[in-house]
């Protein structure tokens, strides 16, 4: 069986698993736990280490931070010319500019390029994807759900608090040093979990079925993506 013939049965088991009587409720939301704060962690300890840091190799950080920035800016002006409404906007600037580089890209990615992409991988989330989840995500929210100015204090701690984070600080202080056979061995089993828990979560969270009010911002959210990725 192909590589992505496995991340398909992934995502149809959780599929499968989301229309049973499962004996713990919102089981995605006990993977993705799982999966911040102890599968992704494991990886980048892991993979980390193996990264040469050097200008070529940050470029994936580059196109990262700059096809978000632009993604940001056509969705806040296309949503005004538009009209969408302001729970529509903040969703959209959240669902179109921010990619799921952990749950989806991350299986994607080694299924495609294999184990040795992986610590691009980590550079790409560490460094670009997930400092603009904890910063533009936090502020998006905030401005868009609620009237209280955005604390930007409880942003920093929150990015001092990511696991992920936290995992690549330590990967990169101590690369020089090899992790103790137990510890690595261990690391490792922890990190294959990240696959199929990654695309079982997926599967428990897929849904076919949308509000009609909820189509035209589908499309343009779809259009868009299309688009950049075009670019």
């Amino acid at each position: 069986m192909s590589s992505l013939s496995i991340l398909v049965v992934y995502i149809f088991i959780g599929f499968v698993l989301q229309h049973s009587k499962l004996p713990v409720q919102n089981l995605h939301l006990t993977l993705n736990k799982f999966l911040i704060n102890i599968a992704l962690p494991a990886m980048i300890l892991i993979e980390t280490p193996k990264l040469q840091f050097s200008m070529d190799n940050l470029i994936p950080v580059y196109i990262a931070w700059s096809t978000m920035g632009l993604s940001a800016i056509l969705v806040y002006f296309l949503s005004k010319r538009y009209q969408f409404s302001k729970n529509i906007t903040g969703a959209l600037m959240l669902v179109t500019v921010l990619p799921n580089s952990t749950l989806v890209g991350i299986p994607m990615i080694s299924a495609y390029f294999g184990k040795e992409a992986l610590p691009y991988i980590v550079l790409y989330d560490q460094l670009g994807t997930s400092l603009w989840l904890a910063v533009y995500a936090t502020i998006i929210v905030a401005f868009y759900t609620s009237k209280d100015s955005v604390s930007y204090l409880s942003i920093v701690i929150k990015i001092l608090r990511f696991p992920p984070l936290i995992a690549f600080i330590i990967a990169i202080s101590f690369n020089q040093y090899s992790y103790p056979t137990f510890i690595s061995n261990l690391l490792e089993v922890v990190m294959f979990t990240l696959v199929p828990a990654a695309l079982i979560s997926v599967g428990l969270q897929l849904k076919f079925k949308i509000a009609t009010d909820e189509i035209k911002p589908l499309l343009f959210l779809l259009l868009l993506n299309l688009f950049l990725h075009l670019l």
